[in-house]
């Protein structure tokens, strides 16, 4: 009985991939728990990424090449170069405190692409701009199993036309602190199962494009979530809430817009029903609000105005 117990225990930690008998290079480690390996890269010194995945790949049985998490916060990596990582294969890869990571290749997640379901860019300088090899938004385009996205103090400016588009399991974007300046038309397009975007702490958003979230029909029941903090001053095009495609919550945080126009507003709350605002400094008492009142009383009641 215990022989056949250690047999399953082996092969329970073989399927599931802890880190038992392999080794990285330095600086990168294994982190194990009962049913994951995860690979942490730290540090300051000069390291070849590519090289070290190299090696590990060579010496891995296709069986074991998945891992759950790469953290990589090494702040010595300029470059996420083409197919970084050799086909070791992550659920989640966190890119941290990469101080001098400032180009991402097109082809930098080739042969994990298919299994990444969240990528976290944090504290990098990356920027959206495409040179030679070097896209960012085209990188990402890859990952076509993509659930959730984060971007933490990027070096980040824009989003393009088509930055996020056609992730047809995308449920999460967050944009926190980055030095955003303007959305394009169609920057968030065909993202069915989308449920949360948030822009939290961007410094002074100044233009949203019309038509800059065509996110299209959702493919569950949850409706979209579209979030923005503070607006000192009204960025938004007349018709940027326009054909967002989905039943849609736009909430705007404190300091930020104190009426919403005809213009801007009329035709996203006669697309669907269900689509509402939540302004956290709207002026109830301003005439320029009132046409809400008088055409959708719902939103007027979501509002919070009497």
């Amino acid at each position: 009985m215990s022989v056949c117990l250690l047999a399953l225990s082996a092969l329970i930690g073989h399927v599931v991939g802890e880190c038992r008998g392999y080794k990285i290079k330095s600086p990168c480690t294994f982190s194990d728990g009962p049913g994951y390996c995860d690979i942490h890269c730290t540090g300051g010194d000069k390291i070849d990424l590519k090289a070290i995945f190299n090696d590990l790949s060579s010496r891995l049985p296709a069986d074991r090449k998945p891992f759950r998490e790469l953290v990589l916060e090494s702040k010595a990596i300029e470059e996420l170069p083409a197919n970084a990582f050799s086909g070791i294969q992550f659920t989640s890869i966190n890119i941290s405190n990469g101080d001098h990571i400032k180009r991402v290749n097109v082809g930098a997640f080739d042969g994990t692409a298919s299994t990444i379901t969240k990528l976290s860019l944090h504290y990098a300088p990356v920027t959206e701009l495409a040179t030679d090899e070097s896209d960012l938004f085209g990188a990402i385009d890859t990952l076509k199993a993509l659930e959730t996205f984060q971007m933490l103090r990027t070096g980040v400016q824009s989003f393009p036309s088509l930055a996020l588009s056609g992730h047809r399991k995308l449920t999460h974007i967050y944009v926190y602190q980055n030095p955003l300046k303007s959305i394009s038309a169609n920057a968030f397009t065909d993202l069915p199962a989308l449920r949360v975007l948030l822009f939290d702490g961007n410094t002074g958003i100044e233009r949203v494009a019309d038509h800059a979230f065509t996110v299209g029909p959702n493919s569950s029941d949850h409706s979209l979530d579209l979030l923005f903090d503070a607006q000192l001053n009204n960025p938004f095009a007349d018709r940027a809430f326009e054909s967002i495609g989905c039943a849609t919550s736009i909430r705007f945080g404190l300091k930020s817009l104190k009426y919403l126009t005809s213009d801007e507003f009329n035709a996203f709350f006669s697309e669907n029903p269900m689509n509402t605002v939540i302004d956290l400094s709207i002026d109830c008492a301003d005439s320029l609000n009132q046409w809400i009142r008088e055409k959708y009383p719902k939103v007027w009641h979501d509002l919070n105005c009497k």
